[in-house]
């Protein structure tokens, strides 16, 4: 009951930025603010916003979901505009310079959902290159390749996806889009 959070109005609209956990840090990164944005904001504890890293490419509507490989988040896909859909991949932590992966995605789309999958590989879910998309992705990161997964029942775009234990079973849902 006495637990109380104020935390400062985020610096930008950034309309379709994504973002994730970073360790314990809220980290915000991309979106539309009267152009693309390349900008990534962590909350710091006093709940201030600070403006501590950069995407290699602005962009908006990359990846929903959140997957951390080696404490940084994974950023796949998104638009910029002129540029189009996105098929690079980049990680960003607070206070480091982002990296763009030598794997890109086989094409160039925005609006997937990815999902962890073991400390090397994440999975890529749907998504829109022109239509939504019923195709599912590995992408290995140790190896930088993908190997193509089930393909959905539906073809959506900016889905909801997790992963859920039942019984003592994974699985990987995809929801909504």
């Amino acid at each position: 009951a006495s637990f109380q959070c104020e935390v400062s109005k985020f610096p930008t609209s950034a309309e379709r930025a994504t973002g994730g956990l970073v360790g314990n840090i809220p980290l915000i990164c991309g979106g539309y603010s009267g152009g693309f944005q390349k900008s990534c904001y962590s909350l710091k504890e006093d709940g201030d916003w600070k403006d501590e890293a950069n995407l290699n490419t602005a962009r908006m509507s990359a990846s929903t979901g959140t997957v951390i490989i080696n404490n940084k988040l994974v950023i796949a896909g998104g638009y910029n505009g002129g540029n189009g859909n996105l098929d690079t991949i980049e990680v960003v932590a607070p206070n480091t310079k982002s990296a763009t992966l030598p794997i890109k995605l086989p094409v160039a789309m925005h609006a997937p959902c990815i999902v962890a999958w073991d400390t090397d590989t994440f999975m890529v879910i749907s998504g829109h290159d022109g239509r939504q998309r019923k195709q599912t992705l590995f992408i290995h990161t140790a190896n930088n390749s993908y190997t193509e997964g089930p393909k959905l029942q539906t073809a959506r775009h900016w889905a909801g996806c997790n992963t859920i234990n039942v019984n003592g079973e994974d699985y990987i849902i995809v929801a909504g889009g």
